[in-house]
C-alpha cells in the first residue's frame, strides 16, 4: 500500500468515527433516558 493510500483511508475512517459520534450525541440528546 502506498503511503498515499494509507494516508486517504485514515482520512475517511476519521470522518466516518466523527460522523458515528455526531449522530450519536444526536440521537442521546433526543432520547436522554436511553443508556448504551
Amino acid at each position: 500500500m502506498k503511503q498515499s493510500e494509507l494516508t486517504f483511508c485514515a482520512a475517511r475512517a476519521r470522518v466516518l468515527t466523527t460522523k458515528i459520534r455526531r449522530a450519536k450525541a444526536i440521537t442521546n440528546a433526543q432520547q436522554p433516558a436511553v443508556v448504551e
